[in-house]
């Protein structure tokens, strides 16, 4: 779900994220290093475009000061949603609206339980999150629009990773810290926790019964469905329940 804090700052649902530069700044064309990520965001969530959509206009109102003081043609400007569909040649990309954010300050990265994520092999292309960006307009060197600043990002899920440089140990990574929050969230026994052992293993299609049946404890069912090939799945071994 999008919210929009302020007329200029917005809070994306859930997305993808590609080309994910967050840890170390980067320079692009010659350009100043800045942490940077590009946000695909599927055409069926209007809530998160309607949102953007109302904070560029925001953006350039408020800095109508940057265009001579008067309010340009929208058509005339550089924005930042951009069609997936038309100016991508991307799989990843169909079906799909995308900004590029960036940023000369680190975002702040959280897991789901809105705890710090340290692991930097947790955040990967192709990982599922939410973004705080923030529009604002330009005018350099003749290009005029609106940009999109970089906030903070939190992970919501693993997904398939995008490019080469995106491992296994990634997923496999931010996968276990899913599985962990899901069933801290979730179970409603209190939970010891001891160093975990992941193993890999064939999964029936309805779960897999976790220390009892489903039927005893049916919220401690890890969350087969965050996005793991279906005939491989990462099971929890060595976290015991106390009731």
């Amino acid at each position: 779900m999008a919210n929009k804090m302020n007329s200029t700052k917005v809070v994306t649902g859930v997305v993808r994220l590609s080309y994910a530069n967050v840890w170390e700044p980067a320079s692009i064309n010659g350009s100043n290093p800045k942490y940077s990520v590009s946000l695909i965001i599927p055409k069926s969530d209007k809530q998160t475009l309607d949102a953007i959509n109302a904070a560029v206009d925001a953006a350039i109102k408020e800095g109508v000061a940057k265009f001579g003081g008067k309010i340009p043609n929208k058509a005339a400007l550089k924005l930042p949603l951009r069609d997936g569909d038309t100016e991508r040649d991307d799989e990843a990309y169909k079906n799909s609206f995308f900004v590029n954010a960036n940023s000369t300050t680190a975002p702040q990265i959280v897991d789901r339980s809105v705890q710090p994520i340290l692991d930097r092999s947790e955040v990967y292309s192709g990982v599922y999150g939410r973004a705080s960006i923030n529009l604002y307009a330009f005018n350099s060197n003749g290009n005029k629009g609106i940009a999109c600043g970089l906030n903070n990002l939190q992970l919501i899920r693993p997904g398939e990773p995008l490019g080469d440089k995106a491992s296994a140990e990634a997923v496999l990574a931010t996968s276990r810290r899913f599985v962990m929050v899901s069933l801290s969230v979730a179970s409603p026994l209190r939970l010891t926790i001891s160093p975990p052992t992941w193993t890999t293993t064939s999964c029936p299609e309805k779960g897999v019964q976790h220390n009892g049946t489903d039927s005893e404890h049916p919220g401690n069912r890890p969350p087969w469905h965050l996005g793991l090939p279906q005939h491989r799945l990462l099971r929890l071994v060595g976290a015991g329940h106390q009731q």
